[in-house]
């Protein structure tokens, strides 16, 4: 992105400056503080409460907590996304074992590479991670199209839904999603690419 940081006027959550180093050592004081094992931030009732889901999103991967995100097949993962313009950040935490990861990046891409290196670092230390990108198929797309192209991207669409596999939700988002993110960046011959292909796969689409 061109220029430099947006300054914003609220408190939270764009105006909210911190370092990846002091946000993973906030997640683990809660991971602890879960289980009554420090108290430096919050009381073990507190930490509780906010890992405990509150409002169900109604999308069959989770709950909100306050102030995370909450995953029904793997209850002891709490985690957030955030961003501001050109910077997005991940966090993710494993409550009962105060292991997790936070990955910001300064672009307007970063969630695409975000989540494929959170998922990398769990596969690698074997940590039981739900891997949001499998449920949003959308976030690789776009980081294959634009590392590899469009072509690439809609064969592994394809892949992906032919396998039937009930870790991914394919719909007629997928590839939408996919090509409008890909417009965003200028992208265009690839965008249309993909929307054309939308199109053959869901010929009713509104």
């Amino acid at each position: 992105m061109h220029g430099k940081w947006h300054t914003y006027p609220e408190m939270a959550a764009a105006g909210l400056w911190t370092t990846p180093t002091d946000l993973a050592k906030f997640l683990i004081e809660m991971a602890l503080s879960k289980h009554g094992k420090s108290n430096r931030i919050l009381s073990q009732s507190m930490a509780q409460q906010m890992l405990t889901p509150q409002i169900d999103v109604g999308d069959g991967i989770g709950n909100m907590g306050l102030g995370f995100f909450l995953y029904k097949k793997n209850p002891q993962q709490f985690a957030h996304g955030g961003e501001a313009w050109a910077f997005q950040a991940i966090v993710f935490m494993l409550g009962d074992d105060a292991k997790g990861a936070v990955v910001m990046t300064n672009a307007d891409n970063g969630f695409y590479v975000a989540d494929r290196l959170v998922t990398s670092i769990a596969h690698e230390y074997g940590w039981k991670y739900y891997d949001l990108g499998r449920q949003y198929p959308s976030f690789p797309l776009v980081f294959i199209a634009m590392a590899r192209g469009a072509d690439a991207a809609i064969q592994k669409y394809r892949d992906l839904k032919a396998s039937r596999s009930p870790d991914y939700r394919i719909g007629e988002d997928t590839l939408d999603d996919a090509g409008h993110a890909l417009l965003k960046n200028d992208k265009t011959q690839d965008a249309i690419a993909i929307l054309k292909a939308n199109v053959q796969e869901y010929p009713n689409i509104s």
